[in-house]
């Protein structure tokens, strides 16, 4: 049942507000040429992907048996997911890792056999870890990162983890002995530190750089198993969170304590199942056999969180959410579901709980699983939509996630049909310009990249802005030869005084003839671009930054209902989040460019790409249990409204949403107002 609380947020209230687009007299295409251009001509930096990894999970490839027996088209699955990346790969892909998320199905390997054979139990687990070193063998990518799921732990009891932290072990050692070069990394390892030795998981790091990449043992959080039948669980359906709660506090601990590490600057969390709505849960009524178990322990596991993918006490969950507040975690990366609606892992718009932290819905990614496990029905039928797939992850310089997933079809893989269509364009915007360029029509050639620069991919783009940079300080580039060349050489020589004051005569120059149009491209551009931030904390920093992602994530819900209206026509009826896909332009100039130079032309450039409208405030919370809220939305710099409510501590998250929401609504009617609708 949806709490009260969430009918304030209800979009379908703006659905006649239309905003009439504005006409631009130059084609936009044309000014962002002309202005990439002006500001790439210096440039001698070449771009490059931060760090990529994949995420796959859930293969099943040892027990996926109902309806029917799918282990062979599992791992068949898995093979061709390793080879469609070792395509990436070959096609100048570099990912530094895979991360294998759970549910191989460890589980199966040690079900019904008498667990005191020491011998019996190690065979079987053999058997199964040489049977996946020969597929990960064939990998290209050679780290693989694992964490354990639900079904790889034997009846999900929490002692019973040390059979996937054996089975880790011998896939390693197998993989040695092969004579491949894969590393298996297990980010669940056996916490050595407690006498319980390998019965227990700790939380493992991997360092790459200023990236963190944490493990998370989740596997036990679901605190039921169909086999659970004894007169304890009969009686007591939450028996067993009461049971895990110390050994699940603990676990949500440990990556509490991983992150007061100082050695990285942005973290990333690795987990089985995700702690929002199962998208199974969400389509029975609270009255359902399968939810009374959660919706009779309330109290217990908190209160609205009964389609939660978690059974766990509260007090595991609200561990859990200082974690993902936490400003270093930057990114969640999970699986579990076996939904087979791919809309289910783009986006949570059809999460019907609205009491989770909003990081859990702006940092959180959900992979779709590769096995066919719940993608048939009762009678073995292939569903007419399947959601089988791997995800492909981008982490950039301010450790910000991008993320895109690879859909598993009849006929093969590929991104979803949108995605695929953007991707085929920019493709033939880099032929068109390797063509030109090497038939030295430097012009047409950077044309082309510059429409390149378009992708939303990031990897895609950094190489679109490569291209640029090179076409235009080639030799025979005329901006080069007769601008670009003499003006580097005049500032970064300084021979003479005439050497050293030329440049800056010309870009003073430059300034005086460049501001105007720059400015009025700015107003064009910027027009429909929304700066969210800053907003201000007091005493508690993290505040703010939590106000933020409230904003951002009702954002999206209201830009995602109006994408699902085809008949509704003009711009975007919500201004774009000002997340500006070129940041890459302006830090390239700053590291290229010396001085005042470099410090003038990031300038121009963020005035043709400033946001007409802004939303600041601050969050101030008092000593006596409230807290004071203050946000502005301006516009082109004027102020043209404030709100000022106040809330007690206990309501701070339901009255930010309610007030993120007022002020997007009133965003969207002044905008209408604005242009005489």
């Amino acid at each position: 049942m949806r709490s009260s609380r969430f009918e304030s947020f209800n979009p379908t209230r703006l659905i006649q507000l239309q905003v009439v687009p504005m006409k631009s007299k130059l084609p936009v295409g044309f000014c962002r040429l002309l202005m990439g251009a002006a500001f790439l001509v210096v440039l001698f930096v070449n771009a490059s992907a931060q760090i990529s990894f994949i995420q796959v999970t859930d293969p099943h490839i040892f027990d996926d048996t109902w309806p029917e027996d799918s282990r062979r088209e599992d791992k068949t699955g898995l093979v061709s997911c390793i080879n469609q990346i070792n395509q990436r790969v070959d096609a100048g892909a570099n990912y530094s890792f895979v991360a294998l998320t759970g549910d191989l199905g460890i589980e199966a390997l040690v079900t019904d056999i008498d667990l005191s054979n020491t011998g019996l139990v190690n065979g079987k687990l053999q058997q199964g870890a040489t049977e996946l070193a020969s597929m990960l063998a064939q990998s290209k990518v050679k780290r693989w990162f694992f964490v354990p799921g639900n079904n790889d732990v034997l009846k999900e009891i929490p002692e019973n983890v040390k059979y996937y932290h054996l089975f880790m072990n011998l896939l390693g050692d197998t993989l040695r002995k092969m004579g491949s070069d894969i590393s298996v990394v297990d980010l669940c390892p056996a916490d050595n530190s407690n006498l319980a030795g390998d019965s227990y998981s700790s939380s493992g790091v991997e360092k790459l750089g200023d990236y963190a990449f944490i493990g998370f043992n989740d596997s036990s959080f679901k605190n039921s198993k169909e086999e659970d039948t004894g007169a304890k669980a009969a009686t007591n359906p939450a028996a067993r969170v009461e049971e895990n709660y110390a050994i699940q506090k603990k676990y949500v601990d440990q990556v509490g304590e991983q992150l007061k590490r100082s050695d990285f600057k942005f973290a990333y969390i690795f987990y089985h199942i995700p702690e929002i709505d199962d998208p199974y849960f969400v389509t029975l009524k609270p009255t359902d056999k399968a939810l009374q178990p959660r919706v009779k322990n309330q109290p217990l596991i908190g209160n609205s969180f009964f389609y939660s993918s978690w059974f766990v006490k509260s007090e595991v969950r609200d561990g859990w959410s200082q974690v993902v507040m936490n400003p270093r975690v930057k990114g969640l990366f999970a699986g579990h579901f076996h939904d087979p609606k791919q809309k289910s892992y783009d986006s949570f718009q059809w999460i019907l709980t609205p009491s989770y932290v909003p990081e859990s819905f702006s940092k959180l990614h959900v992979c779709p699983p590769l096995a066919l496990r719940f993608q048939r029905d009762k009678d073995a039928k292939a569903m007419v939509e399947q959601a089988r797939g791997f995800q492909e992850v981008y982490l950039a310089e301010d450790g910000s996630v991008a993320n895109r997933i690879f859909w598993l079809s009849k006929t093969g893989w590929g991104l979803s049909s949108e995605a695929a269509t953007a991707e085929a364009q920019v493709a033939r915007q880099f032929e068109l310009g390797d063509f030109y360029e090497r038939n030295k029509q430097l012009k047409e050639a950077g044309a082309a990249y510059q429409k390149a620069t378009d992708s939303t991919w990031p990897p895609t783009r950094q190489r679109a802005l490569v291209s640029l940079t090179r076409v235009l300080n080639s030799d025979d580039s005329r901006l080069d030869k007769y601008v670009a060349a003499p003006l580097r050489a005049g500032w970064s020589t300084g021979v003479s005084a005439l050497g050293a004051l030329l440049p800056a005569l010309i870009l003073v120059s430059l300034l005086l003839i460049l501001s105007p149009f720059v400015s009025w491209i700015g107003g064009q551009r910027g027009w429909d671009k929304l700066r969210i931030g800053p907003i201000v904390g007091s005493p508690v920093e993290g505040l703010g930054d939590s106000f933020e992602q409230v904003l951002i994530m009702i954002h999206g819900r209201m830009i995602v209902h109006y994408k699902r209206r085809p008949m509704l026509s003009g711009r975007q009826l919500l201004p774009m989040l000002a997340r500006t896909q070129s940041d890459e332009v302006p830090e390239m100039v700053e590291s290229a460019v010396p001085g005042i130079v470099g410090k003038v032309m990031v300038w121009l450039y963020k005035q043709s790409e400033r946001p007409r409208y802004a939303i600041t405030g601050a969050i101030q919370v008092s000593s006596v249990n409230s807290s004071a809220i203050f946000i502005a939305l301006q516009e082109s710099g004027r102020y043209v409204r404030t709100w000022h409510p106040g809330s007690s501590l206990d309501d701070v998250i339901q009255s930010e949403i309610k007030l993120s929401f007022d002020a997007l609504r009133f965003l969207v009617m002044h905008m209408n107002k604005r242009h005489g609708q």
